[in-house]
């Protein structure tokens, strides 16, 4: 009964599905921004090489994108490995020129860091939107010799309505058909209330479940996949304040 309103809302639009016994369910555990700096490389290929992962998300816009570990673990994966386009909107520079995409840029040529981002999106041009996507897609492809398993978005920059739409074009054109929706059923209130997050995490949080509905029914018609339920940050933050322990094994 304490549950906000978008809480509710949240759970209406993904009910979680129930299994049978003996139901086969696919864990997809995915590893962010490979990219960023040689230590998160490092620590996702350890994660590789332990078999904990099966999902590479890469940031094509970082400085330290090395294809060449990956290509080998896509060779010699027993499992299927997926890599992934983590679009980049909010961190770093384009890939596409300065002058063709300035309206998602600040006056340092970068792209409006998460802080700023959302207040700025009114601003954007769609056709710039969608040209950023499309060139991060073309170098994944030069770098990687082929089109990205699925596409997400680094801070969760895929799900804001007008970068949405555009995704979906892409990935028509592209033939992609995976993405990632970052819905996680938690309450925020009670995370805020026990001073698990901050008023400024509260509100990101929020506008992401908000943004989590329109991007299913954008995806939804599309026919594009995405996982079930998601368990990342927010929600190991609302399992810790109930003393929940999450246990995992690596079969």
């Amino acid at each position: 009964k304490n549950k906000t309103k978008m809480a509710l809302a949240v759970e209406e639009n993904f009910e979680p599905k129930q299994f049978s016994l003996g139901t086969i369910i696919t864990i997809k555990v995915t590893a962010d921004d490979y990219g960023y700096c040689p230590q998160r490389n490092e620590g996702i290929l350890e994660a590789l090489n332990d078999g904990i992962v099966n999902s590479v998300s890469v940031l094509v816009n970082a400085a330290f994108v090395d294809p060449i570990p990956l290509k080998c673990c896509l060779k010699t994966a027993v499992k299927k490995l997926k890599l992934g386009l983590h679009l980049n909107l909010t961190e770093g520079r384009p890939v596409t020129s300065f002058d063709s995409v300035e309206t998602l840029l600040d006056h340092d040529n970068e792209f409006f860091p998460k802080a700023l981002f959302q207040e700025h999106l009114k601003l954007f041009s769609k056709t710039q939107i969608y040209q950023e996507i499309k060139n991060q897609i073309v170098l994944f492809n030069e770098i990687f010799g082929k089109n990205p398993d699925y596409i997400d978005g680094h801070q969760h920059c895929h799900i804001f309505p007008i970068i949405t739409e555009e995704l979906v074009k892409c990935m028509d054109e592209f033939d992609i058909q995976e993405t990632r929706i970052p819905h996680e059923i938690v309450d925020l209130v009670d995370l805020k209330r026990n001073g698990c997050i901050t008023e400024n995490q509260e509100y990101f949080f929020q506008t992401v479940l908000e943004n989590c509905i329109t991007a299913k029914s954008i995806f939804d018609k599309r026919e594009i996949r995405y996982v079930n339920f998601q368990v990342s940050k927010c929600s190991n933050l609302f399992l810790q304040s109930k003393n929940i322990k999450l246990e995992t094994e690596v079969v």
